[in-house]
């Protein structure tokens, strides 16, 4: 998704392989991206439409007890802060990458 790390990551890998002339290198990766895209929101089709097909989900509900409800905020926290929060800790780690080129 955009504003998270992992495709915060991938947008300053491509822009290092554009930039490196390895323009049919980006491609690649891009067209690998969007292929993973198609099996990850597939997932997500069958969790969010195909639960319990033919049944009543009102009389069945996903179970969420507060261990898993703490860890998944935790992790969704997590996840924005990386996306968005340490964004100049990229500029700060590109600048020392270069300084030993």
């Amino acid at each position: 998704m955009p504003p998270f790390g992992g495709f915060v990551a991938k947008v300053f890998v491509f822009a290092a392989g554009v930039q490196a002339n390895y323009t049919w290198l980006v491609v690649v990766g891009i067209v690998n991206s969007i292929i993973g895209v198609y099996y990850y929101l597939n997932v997500l089709k069958y969790v969010y439409l195909y639960r319990m097909e033919g049944e009543n989900e009102e009389q069945h509900p996903v179970p969420l007890t507060r261990p898993y409800a703490i860890a998944l905020v935790v992790l969704a926290i997590g996840v924005i802060l990386v996306g968005t929060v340490f964004a100049p800790w990229f500029s700060w780690s590109d600048a020392a990458a270069l300084n030993l080129f």
